[in-house]
């Protein structure tokens, strides 16, 4: 496998944006809510018109396991199965929990607490009810209005005056890396003389600026570069097979995917230092 510069992952403006706004929601509910902190967390009878604290401090986690983790990973991808075993463990878990302690610590039945106005499931303030609903149309929101947005025809996106740089998580950057590090060690995609980003892109299933975002941010090189790596490499390894026993170094050049003498040149030279000829010349 071909090495590769340490990966530089950035936090674009737009996700800082998103955990401000996120911050800010928060304080406003904890600050807000009719809730009140001081009295017996375990004991609704003296909290009469409020909510439980314990389900306010509940409802974030439910949230974001879900919105952040379940919904991508399981529901996107259609597993069905590894989905419904994460809303239970989302959403009943904290119950379960919730009753556990309530039969061993406070030796209160789970029977009758199940139904409380202190249950995450049934009481006066449904909290996973209300996390599953936000949480699906907040995914869906973000989902369909900025990475649907993402895949438009960059003239589309220009006319609307929205054109912005894609974004890429921490674990997107990952699995596309490793789909990148397959078509080219692999299916060496590299060898097409007429490799475009266009048709890297195509391969990956993604945007061309998504694409960019990649190797210019996460992975601190360009496509042009990128590329001519993994054709200067295999230039170098053809050679030691002994292919310039049956080829040029202008033949092989272009069985590697360098389309110009000049092109190739200078790609070599910014990887060994020298030129193809005074490289050669060294290993006699």
């Amino acid at each position: 496998m071909l090495p590769s510069k340490p990966m530089n992952y950035t936090i674009s403006k737009y996700q800082k944006t998103e955990w401000f706004l996120h911050l800010l929601f928060w304080v406003f509910i904890f600050t807000a809510v009719n809730v009140s902190w001081q009295q017996n967390w375990f004991d609704p009878s003296i909290r009469v018109n409020t909510p439980a604290p314990l389900a306010v401090l509940i409802f974030p986690f439910m949230f974001y396991a879900h919105a952040y983790w379940a919904i991508p990973t399981y529901l996107t991808n259609r597993k069905w199965l590894p989905y419904g075993f994460s809303i239970l463990l989302i959403f009943i878990g904290p119950e379960l929990l919730r009753l556990g302690f309530y039969a061993l610590v406070l030796n209160r039945p789970p029977g009758a607490e199940i139904f409380s106005r202190d249950s995450f499931l049934f009481g006066t303030l449904n909290i996973a009810w209300i996390a599953f609903i936000f949480s699906l149309v907040y995914r869906l929101f973000v989902d369909r209005v900025f990475i649907d947005y993402a895949k438009k025809p960059k003239h589309t996106r220009a006319l609307s005056g929205m054109d912005t740089p894609a974004t890429l998580s921490v674990k997107e950057s990952k699995v596309l890396t490793d789909k990148l590090d397959t078509l080219m060690n692999e299916k060496q995609i590299f060898l097409s003389r007429d490799l475009k980003l266009g048709t890297m892109s195509d391969h990956l299933g993604i945007p061309e600026k998504k694409l960019s975002k990649l190797l210019n941010h996460h992975m601190s090189t360009n496509f042009s570069d990128y590329v001519n790596r993994y054709r200067v490499v295999h230039f170098l390894r053809e050679v030691d097979n002994g292919k310039l026993d049956q080829l040029t170094i202008s033949g092989l050049m272009n069985e590697c995917g360098f389309s110009s003498k000049a092109t190739f040149y200078r790609a070599f030279k910014k990887i060994k230092g020298c030129t193809p000829t005074e490289w050669l010349k060294s290993q006699q």
